[in-house]
């Protein structure tokens, strides 16, 4: 490798003061030296700027940019913005990675050849001391495993060069808050079939009932998730995996329309919104092959749209 850094770590920072410590420290604790840490702090106002200053006087390698806040995907494209490695990884200031992650990634470029992707395993740990591991395979269409729930990946269980994101333009939507990186993880599947797997859990995702992915009220950023995966299927329209795309983006709409159903917030111009995107798609249908959950319910539910009390009573349950 010519890179003096090998690793580009992103990591975004609103308000987490309580886990960015441990955050951190598994990334230092890396087998291999040649990385660095962009820390974004995306206008935190908990008190975590004063511990992220603090700790980009533990090593050189870990670098501070402090921002407005703008959202996630604005920090995520700042971070990508001031990265040097050779690849790059995003990784939330709640979770971990394991030591030998760089050293695993390592290990998998064999003969020189550059990968433009590298899928690992990850721990979901939703309950304290219990998780479930998710582990990547070879496919013959990620896109499809992935749009289907068949494939698990995370934003943060995957590293990709810089050199492949940079030619082919891929980033995160600004103005997008919810689904930004499924939308993000598309692109880069879409654009590579040259995707390595480790099959090793390299990454421990914590569910946080804090963040942002589970507040449960309707609201105008929730909604934007429905914009980023209608900008998947367009993407993918034509495609062989224009179906899966259509079921994965009707799924979006059922959560949604389930999401305002249990909501205590309730607002006309999301009511409306939802009902063009149903209008637009629920209607369509299509197919359940390959057979899945997401392409089965997909299929049902959006048949049973055309029935709204029927609809409403089986998603308020």
């Amino acid at each position: 490798m010519n890179h003096q850094i090998f690793l580009s770590i992103i990591i975004p920072c609103f308000n987490v003061k309580t886990t960015i410590r441990q955050t951190v420290a598994s990334v230092l604790r890396q087998s291999c030296a040649d990385f660095e840490i962009i820390l974004v702090d995306d206008g935190s106002t908990d008190g975590s700027s004063c511990i992220l200053e603090k700790l980009t006087l533990q090593d050189k390698r870990i670098k501070l940019i402090q921002k407005f806040n703008e959202g996630v995907s604005s920090a995520r494209n700042t971070g990508l913005l001031n990265a040097s490695g050779e690849y790059v990884l995003f990784l939330d200031g709640d979770d971990t990675i394991s030591s030998n992650l760089i050293e695993e990634i390592k290990g998998a470029i064999v003969q020189s050849h550059q990968y433009d992707l590298l899928l690992y395993g990850f721990d979901y740990e939703k309950w304290k001391h219990k998780s479930i591991r998710y582990t990547p395979y070879t496919t013959s269409n990620y896109i499809r495993d992935y749009l289907l729930n068949k494939l698990h990946l995370h934003i943060s269980s995957f590293v990709a060069r810089r050199g492949f994101i940079e030619a082919n333009h891929i980033s995160f939507n600004e103005q997008t808050f919810y689904s930004e990186d499924r939308e993000y993880i598309v692109s880069c599947l879409n654009k590579t079939s040259d995707i390595a797997i480790i099959t090793k859990a390299l990454f421990r995702y914590r569910y946080n009932r804090a963040s942002a992915m589970h507040v449960q009220d309707y609201t105008t950023k929730r909604s934007t998730s429905l914009d980023a995966m209608e900008r998947v299927y367009k993407s993918l329209k034509s495609s062989s995996v224009e179906d899966s795309a259509l079921a994965s983006l009707k799924m979006t709409i059922i959560l949604h329309w389930r999401l305002c159903f249990k909501s205590s917030h309730y607002d006309n111009i999301l009511y409306e919104k939802l009902e063009q995107y149903s209008k637009k798609y629920l209607y369509k249908t299509n197919s359940i092959l390959p057979l899945s959950p997401v392409s089965l319910v997909a299929l049902v539910l959006g048949y049973l749209y055309r029935f709204r009390l029927l609809f409403k009573i089986i998603l308020s349950i």
